[in-house]
């Protein structure tokens, strides 16, 4: 009889580093904002947007947004009941299977944190399953893309593309397939960090997306799925005399 997992945390403890300034740059910032200036910080900012209930071999997750800067948009597929106990994903099929994630780890992982392409095909093999996202009625990409598709355009969009960069890649189309399967759209530049806002800036206009795909093996959601997409943005705290603070979305 399997029983429900559980976990605790044992003597937890957390440290904190700080360093203290010199006068000198408090007064500099002092003056600055004294000239009606202020501090921009910018941040990261996420928003998600969910689709569920599919059970069709087609679907199309839509949603509006309006930001000052919008980075990349994040696309998953995984089953509804995948907060509910039960099976763990199989990530090393014995038909299919090419280069799977057991060749470096474990062999499954927990429905919660896999993200699967629910085709019907091989993985090796594209099949009918296809993807495409539509922003203000412009597809991106202009074609519907497939799986080995997305696959090579994660390196960019993540930008892991040089050797300092943290996390991992995916290791082949099974792995992708049965757990890593993410789509994604990169609308800003890829190699500035958040101190530059390059996204695109939806502002004022209340802009329309889409993600669409279809394909899809009904006999693997016949208890329903989820499209969840992440819309990676940054945001900026501005930070003015008497503190002031506002935050431009």
């Amino acid at each position: 009889m399997v029983s429900n997992p559980s976990y605790k945390i044992e003597n937890p403890y957390f440290t904190i580093d700080s360093c203290v300034l010199p006068e000198a740059y408090n007064e500099l910032l002092r003056r600055r904002l004294m000239q009606d200036e202020y501090l921009p910080l910018n941040y990261a900012e996420y928003y998600t947007f969910i689709n569920s209930g599919i059970k069709g071999t087609s679907y199309s997750n839509r949603f509006a947004l309006s930001s000052g800067c919008i980075n990349s948009l994040h696309a998953v597929q995984r089953l509804d009941s995948h907060n509910v106990f039960g099976a763990a994903t199989n990530l090393a099929p014995e038909t299919g299977a090419r280069a799977p994630i057991s060749a470096l780890g474990a062999s499954r992982e927990g429905k919660f944190f896999t993200y699967k392409t629910f085709k019907a095909d091989a993985d090796y093999n594209d099949g009918i399953f296809k993807y495409q996202f539509n922003i203000n009625n412009v597809n991106m990409p202009q074609f519907l893309a497939t799986n080995k598709f997305a696959m090579a355009n994660l390196p960019y969009v993540n930008n892991k593309l040089t050797p300092k960069t943290q996390g991992i890649l995916v290791t082949g189309e099974t792995a992708f397939c049965q757990g890593q399967a993410v789509y994604t759209c990169q609308l800003s530049h890829p190699d500035l960090s958040s101190k530059v806002m390059s996204g695109l800036n939806s502002r004022g206009i209340n802009s329309q997306f889409y993600f669409s795909a279809q394909g899809l093996d009904t006999t693997q959601i016949a208890s329903g799925m989820s499209s969840v997409i992440i819309a990676a943005t940054t945001a900026q705290l501005r930070i003015a005399a008497g503190r002031q603070c506002s935050v431009i979305w």
